[in-house]
C-alpha cells in the first residue's frame, strides 16, 4: 500500500470526466485496479479526481466514445523533479550564453574610423596594425601609445581619439586646415596629368607642348611645360639661349 501511495504521489494527474452514468465508469475503473483519489462530484454529469500518469491510458481506453476525458493539470514528485531539471538545463544553457557574450567582449571584434577627409581609411588601419589594434586582438592594449603611434605615423593631424565599447574599438581622426600657398598669376607653372590615362588631346594657349595626343601618361607627368625657352637676338655673343 506504501509503494502504491508513493507511485501515486510521484508522478499523477487530475482529469474530469463528463458523461452519463458516471458511476459505471467509476466501478470499471475499479474493476481494472486503477486507483483513484480525490473524487469530487462537479455536476450530475462531470466529476473530477486524481489518477497515476500512467493509468491515463487506460482510463482512456474505459471512457471511449462514452464519456469525455480533460486533462486539468499534472503534479507529483516526478513532474517536480522534472521542472528542476529543467530548469537546470536552462539555466546551464543561460549561463553559457553570458559566458559566450563575456568572452567576446575580450576581443576586438569591430573598428570604426570616424572623422578622416584627406587621409583614407586603408592607410589609418594599416597604421593602427602595426600599432597592435585590429580585429581579433585581445581588448586590453594600450591606447595611448597606439594613439602616440598615429600622431607619428600620420601627416596633418591634430587630434587622434582611440576607445573601446565592448568588443568595438572606436578611432576619431581630425585633420588640420591645410593652407593653401598663394602663387604669383604671371609665375610661370606646369600643367600636369592628375590621374592615369591616354591623351585625348593638348591646346596650349602658352606653354611648350611636352607629350603627343593619343599617347598613356601617369599621374605627375608634365603636360604644358610653363618654362618657356627664348632665344637672345644678340647674335655672336656667347649665351645666346635663354629661359
Amino acid at each position: 500500500m506504501r509503494l502504491e501511495q508513493w507511485n501515486f504521489s510521484k508522478h499523477y494527474l487530475e482529469i474530469e470526466v463528463e458523461g452519463f452514468k458516471l458511476n459505471e465508469f467509476l466501478t470499471e475503473c475499479m474493476k481494472r485496479k486503477i486507483h483513484l483519489r480525490q473524487i469530487k462530484y462537479i455536476s450530475d454529469v462531470c466529476i473530477r479526481m486524481q489518477i497515476k500518469k500512467d493509468d491515463l491510458h487506460e482510463v482512456k481506453s474505459i471512457g471511449k466514445n462514452r464519456y469525455r476525458i480533460n486533462e486539468k493539470k499534472e503534479a507529483g514528485h516526478g513532474k517536480r523533479i522534472n521542472e528542476m531539471f529543467t530548469n537546470k538545463i536552462r539555466m546551464i544553457g543561460i549561463v553559457l550564453f553570458v559566458f559566450i557574450i563575456y568572452f567576446q567582449s575580450l576581443f576586438i571584434s569591430e573598428i570604426r574610423i570616424d572623422g578622416y577627409e584627406g587621409i583614407t581609411e586603408n592607410e589609418i588601419r594599416m597604421h593602427l596594425a602595426e600599432a597592435g589594434l585590429k580585429e581579433g586582438v585581445r581588448n586590453d592594449l594600450d591606447l595611448e601609445k597606439i594613439k602616440m603611434y598615429l600622431y607619428s605615423s600620420l601627416d596633418d593631424v591634430v587630434f587622434v581619439g582611440v576607445h573601446t565599447e565592448g568588443c568595438l574599438a572606436i578611432v576619431d581622426i581630425v585633420e588640420g586646415q591645410k593652407t593653401k600657398k598663394t602663387v604669383d598669376d604671371n609665375t610661370p607653372c606646369n600643367i600636369v596629368a592628375d590621374r592615369e590615362g591616354y591623351v585625348h588631346e593638348v591646346i596650349p594657349i602658352e606653354g611648350v607642348r611636352m607629350v603627343e595626343d593619343g599617347i598613356y601618361v601617369n599621374k605627375g607627368d608634365v603636360l604644358i611645360s610653363g618654362i618657356v625657352p627664348l632665344k637672345s637676338t644678340a647674335y655672336g655673343q656667347p649665351g645666346s639661349d635663354k629661359t
